[in-house]
């Protein structure tokens, strides 16, 4: 005999909630890919600001 589904939980909201926490995750690494963003950007401002410098230093 096999185990009976609850008949209060139907297949499609087992679907949708997987989906939701799909989205939830996808959402996170997407967050998280923005902050390394703005880490990249901000070594790279940092190394535009050196070599500007530099280049300053060389017309004296």
């Amino acid at each position: 005999m096999h185990p009976q589904w609850p008949e209060s939980i139907p297949v499609h909201n087992i679907f949708i909630i997987s989906l939701k926490v799909l989205n939830s995750s996808v959402r996170e690494i997407n967050s998280n890919l923005r902050t390394m963003q703005k880490q990249y950007n901000v070594i790279g401002l940092y190394i535009g600001h050196v070599t500007w410098i530099s280049e300053q230093l060389m017309k004296l």
